[in-house]
């Protein structure tokens, strides 16, 4: 309900401040596997890592994360940011939070 602005230098130090009992989750094509967003349990405390279409995220971030996600696609491979983005909080709004 609340959504904090926070800026980092490293992606180190943004995992060094990541608030008590949340949970990261990487967002990625289905090529690069996870679970598929349709079947997805949302935590209630998550903060969502989208990485660029061309290439993902880094091994170093998915590595970090509890979890990785894919959105499906009929007829593109990925989508770009801010469309995974509104498609992410959509289903987190309106389906399969933790409680």
């Amino acid at each position: 309900k609340h959504i904090p602005l926070r800026q980092f230098l490293t992606f180190e130090e943004f995992c060094q401040n990541v608030p008590f009992d949340t949970q990261l989750i990487g967002v990625e094509t289905p090529d690069a596997g996870g679970i598929s967003l349709c079947k997805f349990k949302h935590p209630q405390r998550a903060i969502y890592i989208l990485g660029a279409k061309d290439y993902g995220l880094p091994k170093n971030v998915i590595a970090r994360c509890n979890h990785l996600v894919s959105i499906e696609s009929v007829r593109l491979s990925s989508y770009n940011v801010a469309i995974a983005g509104s498609l992410i909080m959509f289903a987190r709004s309106f389906f399969r939070v933790e409680t």
